[in-house]
């Protein structure tokens, strides 16, 4: 029987640990990071519960700018790089879910039956997909719009 894997906040102040150095491209802000890491596969067992094969990997900043975390993934072929690379889509999907609930009331008292979020939250969804692909970025417009620039469109759409 394999021996348990030690707490990974051991792990990290352990001196035997042994990291990787990672250079992640498209990390935040769509830059390089380069990051340390160390990884492993284990068995995740919980009373009464399938014991479930993971691969953890523990990451560290060594810039100290980022706290040292421990991500889990159930795809053992996955390599370090791919899984940290999967978080960080998935914070832009739940960033994408924030701005829907903030701007547009999915999930909020508005919808207090069940029916009223199936009626809804697809449509509103759907909205915010079209408005997020219709308008143009503010990084990659070139035109910038001033207070002297709407002022003419507004005067020249009234008098015509």
């Amino acid at each position: 029987m394999p021996s348990p894997v030690p707490n990974l906040a051991t792990l990290f102040s352990d001196t035997q640990t042994v990291w990787q150095s990672v250079l992640l491209p498209h990390w935040y802000g769509n830059r390089e990071r380069q990051l340390e890491l160390c990884t492993d596969t284990a068995i995740w067992y919980h009373t009464g519960k399938p014991v479930v094969l993971i691969r953890w990997v523990l990451v560290c900043d060594p810039k100290g700018a980022l706290e040292t975390q421990a991500f889990l993934s159930t795809s053992l072929a996955a390599t370090p790089a791919d899984i940290l690379l999967w978080f960080r889509q998935r914070w832009q999907v739940e960033v994408t879910f924030e701005e829907v609930r903030a701007h547009m009331g999915v999930e909020t008292q508005r919808q207090w039956s069940d029916l009223a979020i199936l009626r809804t939250t697809l449509a509103l969804f759907g909205l915010f997909s079209l408005v997020t692909l219709f308008c143009p970025s503010p990084a990659n417009s070139t035109a910038i719009l001033t207070a002297a620039n709407c002022l003419a469109y507004k005067i020249s759409t009234n008098l015509m």
